[in-house]
């Protein structure tokens, strides 16, 4: 007589479609497309998200005309010969993610053995990586790590934190992969 064999899923087809999650969604962590920097006058006056690449990669901006009246009635005087505006390099992203490499990778490994093992899922893991980042990512501008900032030239202040915008404009988001940088 043949035996016969049955097969019981003690939830390993559970674990298989948790982990095949990470094959099509990416954690987003920064200044995501949509947020807005808000003037003294409560304004909006920029992109936070165009404020956090400038600092981010530094940029060398063109004095125009229009710019050269705007920074003269706000009480910054340009010389006449100066023809563009350099603005220095202050990672943030790039040098927390530098910096804290090993514990990226530490924090990694260990929420995926929690979806392996069932304790969370694919989704919870993500945001809990997000949080992770953010919080993070947010420190490194308050604390910065592995990293000098040039001093600010025109102005008093603390780079990257005088206003609390730019860290408070960090934020995450589970996106599926092949969306592109926003």
């Amino acid at each position: 007589m043949p035996r016969q064999f049955v097969e019981k899923d003690r939830g390993w087809k559970q674990i298989e479609r948790e982990v095949s999650k990470f094959k099509s969604k990416v954690v987003a962590v920064g200044v995501l497309k949509g947020t807005d920097h808000k003037g003294s006058d409560g304004r909006p006056s920029a992109s936070l998200a165009l404020i956090a690449a400038v600092q981010e990669f530094g940029a060398r901006i063109r004095v125009t005309p229009r710019m050269r009246a705007y920074l003269h009635a706000i009480g910054i005087h340009l010389s006449k010969g100066k023809s563009e505006v350099v603005i220095p390099e202050r990672s943030f992203l790039r040098s927390w993610a530098n910096a804290k490499k090993d514990q990226i990778t530490r924090a990694i490994a260990s929420m995926l053995k929690k979806v392996e093992s069932g304790e969370m899922t694919a989704e919870q893991g993500m945001k809990t990586l997000g949080v992770f980042a953010v919080s993070g990512v947010q420190k490194q501008i308050t604390e910065p790590e592995g990293v000098s900032w040039p001093p600010l030239k025109i102005r008093q202040g603390r780079p990257l934190i005088d206003t609390g915008g730019l860290r408070q404009g960090i934020k995450y988001e589970v996106r599926e992969m092949g969306g592109g940088v926003e």
